[in-house]
């Protein structure tokens, strides 16, 4: 009977000092979903640029890309979009500065004439 009275605020105690640890797992986890989010997201319309750079001007393309990428970011987080054309190859770069930033290069062959 002694024992259980002197355990009797054992959970509390235990509880106090897990949950800010399970509260830093949370936010740990859900800022590299996010990031992994971003960088797919990233990724795709990077790519659907690229597409679109084929057959319309260069800047309204980066301007759709531009304009995607801030509807995704939470904060007012920088971003360096460039898309150019080199011959026939479109080639195209987005840097989002996260901690550690984030770089994405891509390029799309242009048709090969045989």
């Amino acid at each position: 009977m002694k024992l259980l009275r002197a355990q009797k605020g054992q959970g509390v105690i235990e509880a106090t000092l897990t949950l800010p640890l399970l509260v830093v797992v949370g936010t740990v986890f859900t800022l590299l979903l996010y990031r992994g989010m971003v960088f797919y997201f990233t990724d795709y319309n990077l790519h659907e640029a690229l597409i679109c750079g084929q057959s319309s001007p260069l800047s309204s393309c980066e301007q759709e890309l531009r304009g995607r990428i801030t509807k995704v970011l939470i904060t007012n987080i920088r971003s360096n979009i460039r898309i150019s054309k080199r011959g026939k190859d479109l080639q195209g770069k987005v840097s989002i500065e996260f901690t550690p930033s984030l770089e994405i290069e891509k390029t799309l062959k242009g048709p090969r004439s045989w």
